[in-house]
């Protein structure tokens, strides 16, 4: 999904990877990936951005996505006032998945979309 995005685009996509193969099912993984796809698409849809950065970083306790641009930004906090489904979409997505979603933007200074889920322990 991020090499394509950076060949249609054009925008270098940064990238720093943890393994978290081994922390969630099936079904929270794809809420994972949609999250992170619909982060993708707003970047490219509305961002302007030249920069990306993806990093999924885990520890014994959580796993923590952070998505960032160097885009035009948007108010945060008008955002899913003003219809922003795909936000709703990502919150909703998280909140099944028992974790935050913050979104950090403003108006030409870029977004920051940081998720933390926490990492269930099985005894």
């Amino acid at each position: 999904m991020i090499d394509s995005a950076v060949q249609s685009s054009g925008i270098a996509i940064e990238r720093k990877l943890d393994s978290a193969d081994d922390v969630f099912s099936s079904d929270a993984a794809a809420h994972l990936y949609r999250v992170v796809q619909e982060s993708l698409n707003n970047i490219l849809k509305h961002s302007g951005a030249t920069w990306a950065r993806i990093e999924l970083e885990r520890d014994l306790r959580e796993v923590l996505l952070q998505v960032r641009d160097n885009g035009c930004g948007f108010d945060a906090g008008t955002a899913n006032s003003a219809g922003g489904i795909g936000l709703r979409n990502m919150t909703e997505r998280v909140h099944i998945l028992g974790g935050k979603l913050k979104v950090d933007s403003e108006p030409n200074r870029g977004t920051r979309i940081e998720v933390t889920i926490p990492i269930l322990q099985t005894e």
